[in-house]
């Protein structure tokens, strides 16, 4: 837990896990795109929320892009 400015970052061990899958399969298949097909194998997809104003983000498949942004 890392606490800055008031505020508390906590992390989220659901998704935690899936990070670290998804940083294990990158060790194990040596690149993205064969990650990101794995991914989609899996049914994975980005991050569900909701911004402020109601609207919908998240909820796509992984593409090579935002993978590596993440």
């Amino acid at each position: 837990m890392l606490i800055r400015n008031g505020f508390k970052l906590v992390v989220n061990e659901e998704e935690a896990v899936r990070v670290r899958a998804i940083f294990e399969l990158y060790l194990q298949l040596g690149g993205l795109v064969p990650v990101v097909q794995e991914l989609a194998h899996r049914d994975w997809v980005t991050k569900r929320w909701t911004t402020r104003k109601g609207r919908e983000r998240g909820g796509k498949a992984f593409t090579k892009t935002n993978l590596h942004s993440y």
